[in-house]
């Protein structure tokens, strides 16, 4: 076996060396940028985060805002519940009733106008034109009044005169008294209200034997000056 040569070893070390070296640069150099690449995404992801956590309050807000406005419509019903058609005394004293004060009205051609009733001209009123059917008007005054006052006849302008106005009061679903008012003449009623509280007049066409009325639409029967007591 032949003995190595020494500078031949030195020269192959030196070769390694390098090669070694220039590796290693190489690596370093390719490293760099894969570490900045990996910065900058972190950077960007934690700039990121707080741009969502602006965003949650104002969804928030919204939510806010829509049960604000639920809760303000929820309390419109209340307003209903004051106009159910019950009157009060601190409401009607010193005025006559008008059509607007009626519970209910049942029937046909009911209007409140000016009518001329056997002398009176221009009486202002609430009519009703008496067909097959009766014309029921209702009055809810909660145990409230004492007294009801008005005058009922028949209009000038009634296509008959030769039928009678029936005018019927029931209270509280009770027939209490009727009278029958003949073409040019006026009665005044002075109901007594006390512990009343649905108070109906029923205006009715009848002939004269007291019978229905056979001719449709004869009668025109009329209220006015029309008056609650407490």
């Amino acid at each position: 076996m032949s003995s190595l040569n020494p500078l031949r070893v030195c020269a192959s070390l030196v070769i390694v060396v390098a090669a070694a070296g220039c590796s290693g640069g190489s690596t370093t150099t390719t490293t760099g940028p894969d570490v900045e690449a990996s910065t900058e995404v972190s950077a960007a992801h934690s700039s990121y985060e707080p741009s969502e956590e602006t965003i949650e309050p104002s969804v928030l807000a919204t939510t806010e805002s829509t049960d604000s406005d639920w809760d303000d419509s929820f309390d419109e019903p209340g307003d209903t519940v004051e106009n159910s058609g019950v009157l009060d005394p601190d409401q009607t004293e010193g005025r006559d009733l008008t059509l607007a004060d009626f519970f209910s009205k049942e029937g046909q051609g009911i209007d409140e106008t000016l009518y001329g009733v056997a002398s009176l001209e221009e009486q202002k009123g609430i009519g009703a034109v008496l067909a097959w059917e009766d014309a029921t008007m209702e009055l809810r005054l909660a145990n409230r009044y004492t007294s009801l006052a008005f005058s009922a006849g028949q209009a000038n302008s009634s296509k008959s005169s030769d039928n009678v106005l029936r005018v019927e009061i029931y209270k509280n679903g009770k027939s209490a008294d009727f009278v029958d008012i003949p073409f040019n003449e006026v009665y005044p009623f002075n109901v007594d209200v006390s512990n009343v509280n649905a108070l109906k007049i029923v205006l009715k066409c009848r002939t004269q034997n007291d019978r229905e009325c056979d001719y449709d639409e004869s009668v025109t029967g009329v209220l006015y000056s029309m008056r609650l007591g407490s």
